[in-house]
């Protein structure tokens, strides 16, 4: 069971967002005596909504990403979560209601028009009949029927712009029909149990803008450029819930990296109640309901037409900086996987809050004010979720255990996926490879560490190449290392040469990694004799051992590691009486 002691709770830092934000997040906190962070992510989630179907946010070399926010706050706050939500979508609200009406309104004139049209279909048709086929009269009556065709009136469909429960079918479908929606659930115990969060494969990938293909029953569709916002509030025992069922795959799907999470769960916090007899006046939030509802008006844009805002040259540098900033934590700390997988897409969440912030604001350009105001929004968030979800992770695993883990879960993905590396050789990966795609890029001691533990665990086997760089062989094969040579055609690194007594010399300084297996093992013999492995190994000479056929085999695989060729090997059975 994870730690469920309350997490250390730190101030929601309002003043990094824009005046036109922070003034109605004050507002609305002050006036409902509500904890800050709840109006906050309100009003983040408002923003995300209305604008993630208009703009798009790039950078140099990378394709126009999405904008939309996943945002989770976990308070045991007894009031205040539906009501923020509200006070910051009443903009929202009003675009939704008033679209709807307009559609009902349109269909006594749509069956007016399409009376009318049907009427004259007819008409063209009738005259179509009179005429010869082939003719240019005809061919010209008949384009004229096509493209009376085309202007049949369509009725305007109802638009749902958010959802509090929703499944992950129904999800899929919003977003190919509609290209956005929104998940907002102040109350949202129940929808992180639920199965629309049991997929976390296919959040991910709606985060991210991708397209993902569903095969349903009215056939595979998939939307093109999705855009999603998820803005949910929970009390601290669902969360909890949620992290012990499925905390483990929501870390290894990345789910859980692409929110970002205020915990102010630790107890209620105390704040007198709001005024019930006086009403209060909201100017700030007005202004900022009219701002969302000026942008829902706008109208729906095709994915192709959506606005692609860009960084100046100096906000490239400063999401440069905090890169570099990033990747010194993480060299430093040896944070765990599951804190860096976030750490790493930190630039990403900066940079959909600071195109919201310039688009929302109806500024021209994304300002370098916007860009140092995500990044320091981020930061708090980053703190934030470290001290959150450190508690759901193993304390007891060392750093090295964690980059054998690392090593493993690449090792089996690349097993299973091999075309998703087709430059490399399935199952055979050099020291080389393995920094540069299994994440150890300039980490060459984790790396050597991870290899370590996961040979002496019979995970992988080690080669040591021509010029001593290390050859990992991955799974693991019980026969001789001799057998796996021809098995994996890498003969030619191990040509035939005259045998050389193992020991007689110094070690070659080309094997970086040389496992003392053979100078350590214990075993128990069958009548519970101990017997310890020679410190010294000679070929053609006695060596005493209770177990001829194991000793042949670690014999030949060791002297296959220290790039002795092939040699021959004479083992005689001598047992100890004095023992």
């Amino acid at each position: 069971m994870a730690n469920q002691n309350s997490i250390p709770e730190s101030p929601y830092p309002v003043d990094f967002l824009p005046p036109l934000i922070s003034d109605a997040v004050k507002e609305v906190a002050n006036n409902l005596k509500i904890p800050m962070d709840l109006a906050a992510h309100a009003a983040l989630s408002a923003i995300s909504t209305a604008c993630q179907g208009k703009i798009n946010v790039k950078f140099p070399n990378f394709p126009a990403a999405s904008c939309g926010l996943f945002l989770w706050v976990v308070s045991n706050a007894s009031r205040g979560k539906s009501i923020a939500n509200e006070r910051f979508f009443r903009g929202v609200a009003k675009f939704e209601e008033e679209y709807n009406q307009s559609v009902t309104v349109d269909k006594i004139l749509l069956d007016a028009q399409t009376g009318a049209w049907k009427n004259e279909g007819v008409s063209i048709k009738n005259e179509l009949r009179k005429l010869v086929r082939g003719t240019d009269d005809y061919k010209l009556l008949n384009d004229e029927l096509i493209a009376h065709g085309l202007r049949k009136p369509i009725q305007g469909k109802q638009k749902t712009i958010c959802y509090a429960q929703i499944t992950s079918q129904k999800l899929h479908e919003a977003l190919v029909s509609d290209g956005v929606a929104a998940i907002i659930s102040p109350e949202a115990g129940h929808l992180v149990l639920s199965e629309a969060f049991g997929q976390p494969g296919i959040l991910s990938s709606f985060w991210s803008g991708e397209d993902q293909a569903m095969g349903l029953i009215k056939g595979d569709r998939k939307p093109y450029h999705p855009r999603l916002t998820i803005s949910i509030m929970t009390q601290s025992d669902p969360f909890h819930e949620f992290m012990d069922l499925r905390g483990k795959k929501a870390f290894s799907s990345g789910l859980l990296s692409r929110f970002l999470v205020s915990f102010q769960g630790g107890h209620e916090i105390p704040q007198e109640a709001a005024s019930i007899i006086d009403e209060i006046p909201e100017p700030c939030l007005i202004k900022f309901n009219n701002r969302i509802y000026e942008i829902l008006r706008k109208g729906d844009v095709d994915f192709r037409d959506r606005i692609c805002l860009e960084f100046s040259r100096k906000s490239k540098l400063q999401f440069e900086e905090f890169q570099q900033k990033i990747n010194n934590i993480i060299k430093e700390k040896h944070v765990p996987v599951e804190i860096e997988t976030f750490y790493r897409r930190l630039v990403q969440h900066a940079s959909r809050i600071a195109a919201l912030f310039q688009y929302f604001c109806n500024e021209n350009e994304i300002i370098e004010d916007h860009v140092k105001n995500a990044i320091d929004l981020c930061s708090w968030y980053a703190v934030n979720y470290e001290n959150i979800f450190s508690k759901y992770l193993r304390s007891d695993i060392s750093a090295g255990e964690r980059f054998a883990k690392k090593l493993n879960d690449w090792l089996e993905k690349a097993s299973w996926s091999r075309y998703t590396y087709p430059t490399l050789k399935n199952g055979i990966y050099s020291f080389r490879d393995l920094q540069n795609y299994a994440g150890f890029k300039g980490k060459a001691a984790e790396l050597t560490e991870a290899i370590n533990i996961l040979e002496s665990r019979r995970v992988i086997n080690v080669l040591s190449g021509k010029k001593g760089a290390l050859i990992v062989l991955y799974p693991f094969h019980e026969q001789s290392i001799h057998s796996i040579i021809d098995v994996y055609g890498l003969s030619d690194l191990y040509p035939s040469r005259p045998p050389v007594p193992y020991g007689s010399g110094p070690v070659p300084s080309s094997t970086p990694i040389l496992d003392q297996h053979l100078r350590t093992f214990n075993y128990q013999e069958n009548d519970q004799q101990q017997v310890t492995k020679p410190s010294v190994v000679t070929v053609n000479g006695a060596v005493n051992s209770n177990d001829l056929s194991y000793v042949q085999k670690e014999l030949q695989e060791k002297a296959t590691k220290e790039c002795l060729g092939n040699i021959t090997v004479d083992v005689e059975f001598v047992k100890n009486n004095s023992q």
